[in-house]
C-alpha cells in the first residue's frame, strides 16, 4: 500500500486497514471483471476489503501515475515500485498489515502427458527461479 507525500500531506496516514474507507484509492479490475480487495493479514488471520475508488483501472502504469502524482493510494507489488520508494516518490503504508507474497505457482494435471509447450514454460520458469535466487 503506497501514497505520495503530497497525498500524506492532504490526509493523515492510515493506520490500520479500516481506515482505508475513509481515503481516495485507486480500485484495480481484475482480468474476470470483478474489482480486486485489497488483502491484509491480522494476526495471521486473512482479510480483504474494498477500498472506495473513484477511479478504477487494470493498468499499472496508470495506477502508478496516480500514486506518484498524489492522487489516491494505490495497492503494488512491492518489486514493482521499489524504485519509487527508495526515491521517496512514494510512501509504504500499513507495511505489518501486509504478508510477503510467497510467489506464483504453476499447477497442470499430470507429468506424464504434459503437452510439450507446458513443460519447455516450466522448465524456463525454473530456470529463472534459480538465477533469482
Amino acid at each position: 500500500m503506497v501514497g505520495s507525500p503530497a497525498y500524506f500531506a492532504r490526509h493523515p496516514k492510515p493506520k490500520h486497514p479500516r481506515d482505508l474507507l475513509a481515503h481516495e484509492c485507486v480500485g484495480h479490475r481484475l482480468g474476470s471483471g470483478a474489482l480486486y480487495h485489497w488483502e491484509f493479514d491480522e494476526n495471521s488471520n486473512d482479510f480483504a476489503i474494498a477500498v472506495p475508488s473513484r477511479l478504477i483501472t487494470n493498468d499499472t502504469q496508470v495506477t502508478l501515475r496516480l500514486a506518484r502524482d498524489g492522487v489516491a493510494l494505490a495497492v503494488f507489488f512491492e518489486a514493482h515500485v521499489r524504485a519509487e520508494l527508495q526515491s521517496g516518490q512514494l510512501v509504504r503504508v500499513l507495511k505489518d498489515y501486509c504478508s510477503p507474497f510467497p510467489g506464483f505457482h504453476l499447477y497442470y494435471p499430470s507429468r506424464a502427458q504434459t503437452p510439450l509447450k507446458l513443460r519447455a514454460l516450466a522448465d524456463f520458469l525454473r530456470k529463472r527461479k534459480r538465477r533469482t535466487k
